[in-house]
């Protein structure tokens, strides 16, 4: 209808509680959704006292209050830190003859979890099956934000693990965020995180290179650095691009831990799949060049390199390497 619409684009200025008084005044029956959508502009206003007399004002007439409009007022409450008083509210739901969905659900766990009250949250998602409803994606997820929220990575890999044996559906956010943990934080916890990566792929959900680039340079800063290759080759053969930032990164951590042999074939699998060259790639391989001392190979990189302008600054290091050996030499030919 006209009048629900207008009310919806007003529900969050204080215009709309008059223009619902004026249709009210004129004799229109209001729906449901009316009186949901008035719950929900009260709430997004803050107007929470407002709102529960609202409420307790379609209790006395028809259409009753409803489980959107209980659910309005549950979101309100716990948007604004008050999930003490949305619990109240989800209790007495039950009180008008209402049974709470899954969104209603979903809602106070949510508040309940940005709270930190875990344990709370989990009772809540056990009542879920009691009264038949299934936790669906969105429950655990919300739960694993939850624990990673507390810094209990162990119980958020836990509650993803149950999520995929159900077949649901993962927020790939939390998967970056868990991976990210295992790979950097918790040294030695590498295979782990390879896992994490193969349950992604039998869950048909497809890593992106935020994800493999956590694990690529994890493997690196453990020394795994064949692994880390190998994990980016396979990247490639999927077609699954990354970003400049992220190449950089990790041709970094690989000159950091790797052999040459190691470096040189990320390189050169990078500087061929990237249609525009990367200057930065270029400096970092030829000063990797230059420290070991290989003057060639890093001239030779030089001449090859997209601007020839910016490697300045490796040429001087270069000539410092070149110094140190022309004094080398001349100290042996004079012993």
């Amino acid at each position: 209808m006209t009048y629900n619409s207008l009310l919806h684009n007003l529900k969050n200025t204080d215009i709309m509680w008059d223009v619902y008084t004026e249709i009210k005044a004129s004799g229109i029956c209001l729906s449901e959704y009316t009186n949901a959508i008035i719950l929900d502009g009260l709430c997004r206003q803050s107007l929470i006292h407002e709102a529960v007399l609202f409420l307790q004002e379609t209790k006395e007439k028809e259409p009753h209050a409803s489980i959107v409009l209980f659910n309005n007022l549950i979101f309100g409450f716990c948007k604004m830190g008050f999930v003490d008083i949305a619990k109240s509210f989800f209790c007495m739901m039950f009180k008008y003859g209402l049974f709470p969905d899954v969104y209603s659900y979903n809602i106070l766990i949510h508040g309940l979890c940005m709270m930190g009250s875990i344990e709370e949250a989990l009772d809540f998602t056990n009542d879920m099956e009691k009264y038949g409803l299934g936790p669906d994606h969105v429950t655990f997820n919300i739960i694993t934000k939850g624990f990673r929220l507390l810094g209990m990575m162990d119980d958020a890999g836990k509650v993803t693990n149950r999520m995929l044996r159900r077949g649901l559906d993962i927020d790939r956010h939390i998967y970056n965020t868990v991976e990210e943990r295992f790979s950097l934080c918790n040294n030695g916890r590498m295979d782990e995180a390879l896992r994490f990566l193969s349950e992604m792929e039998n869950a048909s959900l497809i890593p992106d290179h935020v994800m493999y680039s956590i694990i690529i340079n994890g493997l690196c800063k453990m020394g795994e650095v064949q692994k880390a290759v190998q994990l980016y080759k396979e990247m490639c053969l999927k077609k699954i691009t990354t970003d400049y930032v992220q190449n950089r990164s990790t041709l970094l951590r690989l000159c950091e831990k790797g052999g040459v042999s190691e470096v040189r074939s990320y390189f050169d699998k990078v500087a061929n799949s990237n249609l525009v060259e990367d200057i930065v790639l270029y400096n970092i391989m030829i000063n990797k060049y230059a420290k070991l001392g290989n003057i060639g190979e890093a001239i030779r990189l030089c001449e090859i390199g997209p601007n020839i302008i910016v490697i300045i600054k490796d040429f001087e290091s270069l000539f410092i390497i070149l110094k140190r050996e022309l004094a080398q030499n001349i100290r042996y030919e004079s012993w």
